[in-house]
């Protein structure tokens, strides 16, 4: 309980001095810390989540190369329609409530000359700004260059949030 009361004050800037080296009920303060803790992250989370839904749903028009670009799904209905083309799971489980949450989003990766043809999809954690997943037909891992350009469209995102925030 010691050392996880001490990462928590670290981790919130809680100065370790005399009043907090040694709680004299240690299990109190720590539950204590916990909730406070937990209210602090939750908060955090949820200004990226909305910050990252606003940059998506508000202001993200297009992202774009010679080769590829990115759509946005809005509606369920858009990630069952890409999970039925490229036989892949996006159109089940929590992925439409993950993103529209703004926490784990889609998005899908089509070729410039073919926009509306399903032909991989990513999801990307918008906290970390990563891409967790990024599959094609079948589960299909995207080649290299598929990789580089969602690389490329994450780094625009996060220079984006970064003006929006600055």
């Amino acid at each position: 309980w010691l050392s996880d009361y001490y990462g928590m004050c670290d981790d919130m800037d809680i100065p370790i001095n005399k009043g907090t080296v040694r709680p004299r009920e240690l299990k109190k303060s720590h539950d204590n810390l916990v909730e406070k803790y937990n209210l602090v992250k939750a908060e955090i989370k949820d200004k990226k989540s909305k910050a990252a839904l606003e940059l998506v749903n508000n202001w993200f028009t297009e992202y774009e190369n010679e080769k590829y670009c990115i759509k946005v799904p809005h509606y369920k209905s858009d990630f069952i329609r890409e999970g039925q083309a490229l036989n892949h799971c996006v159109g089940r489980f929590s992925y439409y409530d993950n993103h529209i949450k703004g926490e784990r989003m889609i998005f899908f990766v089509r070729k410039t000359s073919d926009p509306d043809t399903p032909f991989y999809t990513t999801e990307i954690d918008m906290l970390k700004l990563q891409i967790i997943q990024l599959y094609g037909y079948g589960d299909r891992v995207a080649p290299k260059k598929i990789w580089t350009f969602t690389k490329h469209f994450v780094e625009w995102m996060q220079k984006q949030l970064i003006r929006k925030a600055g």
